[in-house]
């Protein structure tokens, strides 16, 4: 399995993946194959390469989490954040 990790600028992507009853690999998305055919998508900050670990029923999700085997850092910078609904930034505390 893979983790796409997403740039700042690319909340049209993430948004692209959440919605149903589409081809979200078709056209715009662009992807390659991985390791044992985990989609890799291109132009992303980073790949995380996972070895199944566990999987858990939680309420109607499915939480599945994996062993980083790899990580790729392509451009490091703002990753895209999710967060009550939105997508935002993180902005560090002032004490830090």
């Amino acid at each position: 399995m893979a983790v796409n990790i997403l740039s700042s600028d690319q909340a049209e992507l993430a948004a692209r993946f959440a919605r149903r009853s589409i081809d979200r690999f078709a056209a715009p998305t662009r992807w390659r194959p991985g390791p044992l055919g985990a989609p890799l998508l291109l132009e992303v900050s980073a790949h995380l390469i996972c070895l199944p670990y566990e999987r858990a029923e939680v309420g109607d999700h499915i939480l599945v989490v994996g062993l980083v085997a790899e990580a790729d850092v392509h451009t490091p910078g703002r990753p895209l954040l999710y967060h009550q609904g939105r997508f935002g930034r993180f902005l560090a505390h002032p004490d830090s």
